[in-house]
């Protein structure tokens, strides 16, 4: 049976490809796949231990059973509502530059208060080294997905009145806004409390992943590593 495979950051370096077809006896599971795709990719064995895998954009163990055209998705550990009125998704992954103004407007309400945000953006200095541009990357699907999760569980800690999350993919400069997290209640202690939770959980739990890009050369950030980027040379 055929299955397609997904790979992100480091392991999509250490392939050399984002997707890959692949012939499977029935009865394969997750870590059976993983075990053929390090044969025949050997630089992915030093990631292979540290690899989450989601099957239909599900996150799965290892011993879970493919099927014909599932879609499986290989991903290192990341670094670190309804639609309102003015039909602005709540829980955004994209390639455009973030709206503040917008995303903030989403979230008010006359029962809230409180309107904070959380603005994120691109440093021109990390681990001692200067950092020229980033490229954060994502498995779309999967992270919306959490970042619904993340945003609903907020407001059923806190009474929140709405939570927004958007994060921006792609290359970005020093600078640069990555991430928009925008809350509202009817107090402010509340507000922050989601807030910081809100950040906290995506850093974690989130598959997107961020690459920086330095003079010394090209890093992906992994919790709290910083990997040197696969090259063919």
């Amino acid at each position: 049976m055929k299955v397609k495979t997904l790979f992100f950051a480091t392991a999509k370096d250490a392939v050399g490809d984002s997707s890959v077809t692949m012939d499977v006896e029935a009865g394969t599971t997750s870590r059976q796949l993983l075990n053929r795709l390090v044969e025949k990719y050997p630089r992915l064995e030093k990631y292979a231990g540290n690899l989450v895998i989601a099957v239909n954009e599900d996150v799965v163990s290892d011993d879970t059973p493919l099927h014909e055209n599932d879609e499986i998705a290989f991903m290192p550990p990341v670094s670190g509502g309804s639609l309102p009125a003015t039909d602005v998704p709540s829980y955004r992954v994209t390639d455009t530059p973030l709206d503040l103004t917008t995303l903030v407007s989403s979230v008010e309400s006359e029962e809230c208060g409180a309107v904070i945000f959380f603005m994120g953006t691109v440093r021109s200095f990390s681990r001692d080294r200067k950092v020229q541009y980033v490229e954060y990357s994502a498995y779309t699907p999967l992270a919306e997905k959490k970042l619904r999760e993340i945003g609903e569980e907020a407001c059923l800690k806190w009474p929140l009145g709405k939570a927004a999350i958007h994060h921006r993919v792609g290359r970005l400069n020093p600078g640069e806004v990555s991430v928009i997290i925008a809350v509202s209640s009817p107090h402010r202690a509340e507000a922050y409390e989601a807030s910081r939770y809100i950040i906290e959980r995506l850093k974690k739990e989130v598959p997107i992943w961020k690459k920086e890009v330095t003079p010394e050369g090209d890093f992906w950030i992994e919790g709290v590593e910083a990997l040197p980027a696969e090259t063919d040379s």
